[in-house]
Parts: C-alpha cells; structure tokens; sequence
C-alpha cells in the first residue's frame, strides 16, 4: 500500500476512535496502534499521565507519529491531519518532499507545536519520559536534521557542567548550550531537537563543518569571552575526533558504547 494510502486509511481510523471516545469508551485511556494493512485497531494499556520512547525503534511512518506524538506532547491526530494537508495541497513544497519520512513527521509535528492558531486541545497532556543521554541524543538527531555531531557536542560540553546530565538548564529547561542563556526549550529531548535545528539554521552547524565553524559563530555566540570559548569548543572537538564520540561521557554511557568508540575513531 502506498504511503498516501496508509496516512489516510490511519488518518480515517483515528476519527473512528475519537467517534467512540465521544460515545463514552475510554480508548485514549490506553495505546493506539493501528494496523493500516488489514484496518485492525490494537490497544494496549498504557499510563495515563506518562509516556515514553524506551525500546521503541520506529521504521513506518505510523511509527514516527507515535514516537513524535510523544516527544513534543501533540495527540496524533493533529499530525495526520497535517501531513495530510502536506501531501495533498502543498505538492509544490520540494523541500519538505525531498525530506525522509522521519524528517517530514519532525518537522511536521514541530510546527504543530508551534501554531498559536491551534488550540490548545492538541496536546496529549502526558509528561514525556527522555531515556536516552544528551550525548546519544545529539548523536540520534545530528543524523536526522544534517549537524555535525561533533561541533554540537562540543558546544554542549563548553556551555554545560560536567556530565550534562546534571546540568541545570538542560535538566530544567531542555537547553544543553546556552541558548538564550535559559531559553526554555521544551523537555530534554525537545530540547535537543531544537538546540540543533538553531544550529543547523542560525549557525550554518551542518555535517559538512568541523573546527572551523567556531571560529565564525563564537563572537555571536559568546561576545563577551568569545576567544576563551573558542578555545574551549576546539579543544572539546579536538579530544572528541582524538578518543572518540563518546569518549568524554559518562562511564555508564561509555561502557554502554564501548564497541563503537573504536569505530568512531576509524571512521575519522
């Protein structure tokens, strides 16, 4: 079944449900999924105020809506109806075309999240529960939005405490580099995202910069001690290229990668 095809078959279900929530069922109490293949809905008991992405490794579109669905807080309904729109009468957009499935749901779900003009029903009203570390999350999404994921955590490493994860403004505000000094960025993973997604588009961060990029960011990044930050990122990029990716994580990190580091030293 082509892509299309699914998005409404799925799109048309999720109608179906919210048909029956208004009847009385309480099916949101619980985890949709919905087989586009043969039109079965499967439920699955879930918490009703937490969500997670723990173990979840999403390939179908259907998948990435779930997933985002949970990251950002947007119900999913709002996502297909969305994407819908997009791949119907906004044909002419050649950047969002080109875009992979997981990449158009992102950037779909973003900008759901950031319409005023929705109300305020879109949200899920679930707390989303981040189960990977700052350094496995600027890994995952530097391949996904097109940043160097080296520059990222270099940055990362000089605006915030050691380990990250015990950063304030990370833990508090989503904002693992100082963006807006404690901009509020959304919950960690949230934050991530569009801690890179700032990168990529106000900082021109992308998989083709190394090093140099801090030369030309720092004094609009950091004005006032713009040469000690950029002494600071390029020797924090400089030892990450030298030991490996995650070679200044957490031991528990670490021993989690243990047999990637090797490859990533390869590799570069």
């Amino acid at each position: 079944m082509k892509e299309i095809n699914k998005l409404k078959l799925l799109k048309n279900n999720l109608k179906y449900i919210a048909a029956l929530s208004a009847l009385g069922f309480s099916i949101f109490n619980s985890n949709i999924n919905v087989n586009a293949e043969n039109n079965e809905i499967i439920e699955s008991q879930e918490e009703t105020n937490t969500t997670t992405n723990e173990n979840f490794n999403p390939t179908t579109m259907n998948d990435y809506i779930t997933y985002y669905s949970n990251v950002y807080g947007i119900k999913e309904e709002y996502i297909y109806d969305r994407l819908d729109y997009m791949f119907n009468e906004n044909l002419e957009n050649d950047e969002f075309m080109d875009m992979n499935t997981e990449l158009k749901v992102l950037t779909v779900t973003r900008s759901i999240k950031k319409d005023n003009n929705i109300s305020n029903e879109k949200y899920t009203g679930k707390t989303f529960e981040v189960t990977l570390e700052p350094e496995e999350l600027i890994e995952k999404y530097s391949e996904v939005i097109g940043t160097n994921k080296y520059d990222a955590l270099s940055i990362a490493y000089t605006e915030c405490v050691y380990p990250i994860s015990s950063d304030w403004n990370y833990n508090t505000n989503g904002n693992l580099a100082g963006i807006g000094g404690s901009m509020y960025l959304g919950n960690k993973e949230e934050g991530v995202i569009e801690t890179l997604f700032i990168f990529k588009d106000n900082y021109g961060i992308n998989e083709n910069t190394g090093s140099e990029v801090f030369t030309s960011i720092s004094q609009t990044y950091c004005p006032p001690n713009w040469q000690n930050w950029q002494s600071r990122a390029s020797s924090f990029y400089n030892e990450l290229k030298e030991n490996g990716y995650y070679s200044r994580a957490t031991e528990e990190v670490q021993n989690k990668h243990n047999g990637k580091i090797k490859e990533y030293k390869k590799e570069d």
